[in-house]
């Protein structure tokens, strides 16, 4: 990435103006960059909230407007501090996930490129000094899902956190360089996936979850019980190797080399796949790795007369059809069940 511009942290302590109505792909050139916003509210610590690290996930953003607006005509002061990320405006600009040649702003809070580096130790250190009551980072999936919370700690008071968006919550150990992981160090923290970017069903849940975790005073003290958690834990995550060519459905692949993956694939999202379950054609699986959190091999698929099959019974998540989300990060997740924490 030598040569990406540096991405100048934008920092305001009121609502802008324009933030409730310029369009998603006018806030690069509107806001000149990232934005951090300071809002005071009834209540401290603050609650940190991240919108748009992808450029093409658009329901934080819209849900945080749909939120902030609801407070406003009835004159309702904010319950809590407040302090909101946008982040990679100029991808969502092009609505991509990232620029081509730009990072990951989900995959830079371990070792900043230079790009983002002084963003990134800005909002580091800030949490560092003064921890959230919360951290929540809004993302949307590139395929077929439920809306569903990832923790990074399995952990209690993570687990009120994810719980307040519904009981099915997902276990995420891997990769480390997401910004939830990082912020669970300084607080509980969750990140929202929420569907489809922009369904108003996500949307709306969004807005629900925030006025929620604004309006809490304190985390439970009592641990979660099982009966209200459907948990699980990523023990695996399924890559196709950089130059390996690969498409969606036969009638998509004039290559005869390529894997085709089946073009209903992300149907197959947080689904008991049996032994023996399609999920695509290949003449090698040498093009796909499947890998846990440590880097060691999982044995989860094999060949047969053609088909790749699994060869365990398993749970796949963010499985997705979207060639540009598996070249930028990966085909999905292999899942286990995860018991809450004694």
């Amino acid at each position: 990435m030598v040569g990406v511009r540096q991405q100048a942290l934008q920092e305001f302590h009121e609502i802008p103006a324009w933030f409730y109505e310029t369009p998603v792909k006018e806030l690069a050139r509107v806001a000149g960059g990232p934005m951090l916003i300071h809002l005071k509210g009834a209540r401290s610590p603050a609650l940190f909230v991240s919108a748009l690290l992808h450029g093409n996930e658009w329901t934080g953003l819209l849900a945080l407007r749909e939120w902030l607006k609801g407070l406003t005509p009835r004159n309702r002061p904010l319950p809590r501090d407040l302090i909101l990320f946008v982040g990679n405006v100029e991808a969502a600009a092009i609505n991509e996930r990232r620029l081509a040649d730009g990072p990951d702003f989900n995959r830079i809070w371990r070792e900043p490129p230079p790009a983002v580096a002084p963003l990134v130790h800005r909002i580091l250190d800030l949490m560092r000094g003064n921890p959230p009551f919360a951290a929540i980072d809004i993302h949307n999936n590139t395929g077929k899902n439920p809306a569903y919370a990832c923790v990074s700690q399995w952990e209690h008071r993570h687990l009120h956190l994810a719980l307040l968006f519904g009981r099915l919550v997902v276990f995420s150990e891997q990769p480390t360089t997401t910004f939830a992981y990082t912020s669970s160090e300084f607080c509980p923290a969750v990140t929202l996936e929420c569907g489809l970017s922009g369904e108003p069903a996500g949307v709306a849940r969004a807005v629900e979850y925030l006025d929620a975790c604004a309006h809490l005073s304190a985390f439970p003290t009592h641990p979660v019980l099982p009966q209200d958690i459907e948990g699980y834990r990523t023990m695996a995550r399924i890559s196709v190797l950089d130059g390996v060519s690969f498409a969606f459905g036969e009638a998509a692949c004039p290559n005869p080399d390529s894997i085709v993956f089946r073009s209903d694939l992300d149907s197959l999202n947080f689904r008991e796949l049996p032994v023996g379950t399609a999920i695509g054609f290949a003449s090698t699986l040498d093009g796909i790795t499947v890998h846990d959190k440590d880097g060691a091999p999982v044995d989860c698929l094999s060949l047969r007369e053609g088909q790749i099959v699994t060869t365990r019974p398993l749970v796949p998540a963010m499985l997705s059809v979207s060639p540009i989300a598996v070249r930028y990060d990966c085909l999905g997740y292999v899942m286990e069940r995860l018991e809450v924490p004694r």
